[in-house]
């Protein structure tokens, strides 16, 4: 490969799934990292059900769900008394759950997939200069042998960790600050003086300090936390730990057999920009934080995932450059969200973790006992864990048409196809510009999720309740055209609420029977109306009516027709 279109620094989660998906996309990737074999410490084990839902896409999803466990609660003891237990419910997807798999399995079950779509993972290769002009990148790679390489390539992805060589190169500076607590990480096997669910965590709160034992291994294998230890080394000897869980939790608790150790200190920081030029970073190379909600591996693979289709479609000419601004102003409002609010619970939580009156243990006992058991704890929060209400609602490249409500009918008529009041109200409700979409059933043997599973944008034309000959005649205009400019790139679907072909629609593309009307419901479109779906399962655009010459404009600032 003389020149590869994308250079991917990095193969960790995020640099994999960086490589799988510009390959998937249809585009060349070079893939190094300078390290001989994946990590043995396996820091990120916590899978976001918005990941479990990228996996799905990249078609590896099953792969995973064989490779490690669900936690679906988490119990908190003081001593052993049981003060709270929390059940975790993740609304709106699939995977309703915390997800636990081993970083290494992670990256295990990424390469896999990367080799298969032909890829090649160089391992001891490391940048060492990266200069770039309007047209391309050079950078210099030293191999293992000491010997270097000029490699000229389209563009770089950064995904080389928190010690990014890409970000220093860039001179870019990396924002925030340095925790003083600092936590020790263990994988171990574990035994409990009561029984203990192998699909929830087990949390002791004590004047010592907190201890968590996550059931996100397979093998009977919890991750085993503790925070706010002092000093220790970067390996810390089992004997330590096997000290602290005896201080920390009641008689009875054992930790042994560990996999491996580790502890280090948390940061909260953020590159200013995601892209310089022709260079874009992802993952801890752009953003770290602390580990809290476990979101650092999640947040770094949908980077990745965001950016893929951008670049696939400009490297091959069907988008304007243009689209690559937009991967900055999506992503990083996402980062700096997540910094700051593992900032603040972080802080909290030790605050509150380490009381040592005993009126003040008390009263926080009490209190957790009415927050995690009283149903406090909505879906809505489960869901910013599982990172499924992430949207890019202020994205340069979304948009939607949507008439003002004074346009819109009293009452529903159905010889046209202008929405009623409530028609036009459902709409609103339904995702917007830039949101998720979400899974819901298409028919007896699919989901949306696997109707909108590819490479492509999907475009969705709902016919809504009202038949009318001028609304078939505005579906089929739309499908032909778009069918006909950008079929290499978007995918059309009729959606119909009826059981039988509509006989005034003459498209004979697909067409999907909503029978029990849940695509109709699931998008607020009772009335006619269109969704244009991005690759990443996130909205471009949509307009109700259907409206062909608001699409057009759309599409022709984001497609090379």
């Amino acid at each position: 490969m003389t020149k590869p279109d994308v250079l991917v620094v990095g193969g960790g989660p995020v640099g994999l799934t960086m490589g799988c998906e510009l390959l998937r996309h249809g585009v060349s990737c070079r893939l190094i990292d300078q390290n001989p074999e994946p990590q043995v410490w396996s820091k990120a084990a916590g899978v976001a059900a918005r990941t479990m839902e990228v996996w799905h896409d990249m078609g590896i999803v099953d792969r995973a769900l064989e490779r490690g466990r669900p936690m679906h609660g988490i119990n908190l003891y003081n001593g052993t008394d049981r003060i709270a237990h929390l059940d975790i419910r993740i609304p709106g997807t699939p995977f309703p759950y915390l997800f636990g798999m081993s970083q290494r399995k992670t990256e295990l079950m990424l390469a896999e997939r990367f080799a298969e779509l032909g890829g090649t993972f160089e391992r001891e290769v490391r940048l060492d200069d990266i200069n770039q002009s309007d047209d391309d990148v050079e950078v210099t790679l030293v191999h293992k042998d000491g010997r270097k390489e000029e490699v000229e390539v389209g563009w770089v992805s950064a995904c080389d960790g928190a010690k990014s060589t890409v970000r220093k190169l860039l001179e870019l500076p990396f924002e925030g600050s340095t925790f003083e607590q600092t936590i020790v990480q263990a994988d171990v096997k574990a035994e409990f003086p009561f029984a203990a669910d192998a699909h929830e965590a087990v949390a002791f709160v004590s004047n010592e300090g907190p201890v968590g034992f996550l059931p996100l291994l397979d093998e009977g294998r919890y991750r085993l936390l503790l925070m706010g230890v002092v000093d220790p080394p970067e390996e810390p000897p089992f004997e330590l730990i096997e000290e602290l869980v005896a201080k920390r939790c009641p008689e009875g608790v054992r930790a042994f057999d560990p996999a491996w150790t580790v502890s280090f200190r948390f940061h909260g920081r953020i590159v200013p920009r995601y892209r310089t030029g022709r260079v874009f970073l992802s993952g801890d190379a752009a953003h770290v934080h602390s580990p809290a909600g476990a979101q650092g591996m999640n947040l770094g693979i949908q980077d990745a995932y965001n950016l893929a289709w951008k670049l696939a479609l400009t490297i091959k000419g069907a988008a304007k450059p243009e689209i690559l601004d937009s991967y900055h102003p999506e992503r990083h409002p996402v980062g700096k969200n997540i910094v700051d609010s593992t900032d603040k619970l972080t802080k909290r939580a030790m605050r509150v973790m380490t009381l040592r009156s005993p009126v003040a243990q008390a009263l926080r006992n009490q209190a957790a006992a009415f927050v995690f058991n009283s149903g406090l704890i909505s879906g809505s929060a489960f869901q910013t864990i599982g990172m499924l209400n992430v949207s890019y609602a202020n994205s340069p490249i979304v948009g939607e048409h949507h008439q003002s409500i004074w346009s819109a009918e009293v009452s529903s008529d159905h010889t046209t196809e202008r929405p009623a009041l409530s028609e036009w109200y459902q709409f609103s409700r339904g995702p917007g510009a830039g949101d998720r979409v979400g899974d819901c059933h298409v028919d007896d043997e699919r989901t949306l999720f696997d109707l909108l599973q590819g490479t492509k944008h999907s475009l969705l034309l709902f016919d809504g309740n009202a038949g009318t000959k001028e609304g078939y005649r505005t579906l089929d205009s739309i499908a032909d055209r778009v069918s006909r400019r950008y079929g290499d790139h978007i995918d059309v679907h009729v959606v119909t609420p009826s059981s039988q072909r509509p006989q005034l629609l003459k498209w004979e593309g697909s067409l999907i029977h909503d029978l029990d009307g849940i695509m109709h419901e699931h998008f607020g479109c009772s009335s006619e109306a269109l969704y244009l779906v991005r690759p990443d399962g996130h909205v471009g655009f949509r307009t109700q009516p259907a409206e062909e010459s608001q699409l057009l404009r759309y599409l022709e600032t984001i497609f090379v027709a």
